[in-house]
C-alpha cells in the first residue's frame, strides 16, 4: 500500500542492512565474548 505514495521511502530487507552497516560505529570496544555475555544475558537472563 505505501509503495503507492511517491513520497514514502519502502526499503528492501537490503538495503535496511546496507544502511545500517554504513551507519554502524566502526571502532567498538567490545571482544566476542563480550557479545556472547550479553546475547546471553538478555536471551536467558544469565550472567556467565
Amino acid at each position: 500500500m505505501l509503495n503507492l505514495f511517491d513520497f514514502v521511502k519502502v526499503e528492501s530487507k537490503e538495503e535496511l542492512l546496507g544502511r545500517f552497516i554504513q551507519n554502524a560505529p566502526q571502532n567498538v570496544p567490545l571482544t566476542e565474548a563480550d557479545v556472547v555475555n550479553e546475547v546471553m544475558e538478555r536471551r536467558y537472563g544469565k550472567k556467565p
